[in-house]
């Protein structure tokens, strides 16, 4: 989703993507359209993965480091993986931690930690 569309979604209370993505906990990517650079995040807690896009969503940034001095005109969020709301933070975590191994997001990309 480009950010359009993401306040979009986060806008419209109605709509059965509020519902689902309230429902489930995940692992999202934000990738970087101008370089290619990834960022990899986790969802968890109160309204999953619907929480955590609000933020982006009123921010563009959502409190990132390395997102902030970036224009949010130039990602695009997806989801990697959903993950059970009763799945302990710490193995939301871990799975998060994976991705990040996978993609190298914290050698070559936008994570720095």
């Amino acid at each position: 989703l480009p950010i359009s569309d993401l306040k979009r979604l986060i806008a419209d209370s109605n709509s059965s993507w509020m519902s689902a993505l309230s429902s489930v906990n995940g692992i999202y990517l934000i990738r970087h359209k101008l370089d290619g650079q990834l960022y990899v995040g986790a969802a968890y807690g109160e309204n999953g993965i619907f929480g955590r896009w609000s933020d982006y969503s009123k921010t563009g940034h959502g409190g990132n480091k390395l997102l902030k001095g970036l224009n949010p005109h130039d990602f695009e969020w997806s989801i990697l993986e959903i993950i059970s709301p009763i799945m302990p933070s710490d193995k939301v975590i871990e799975r998060e931690s994976h991705w990040k191994r996978r993609l190298g997001t914290r050698d070559f990309g936008l994570n720095d930690n």
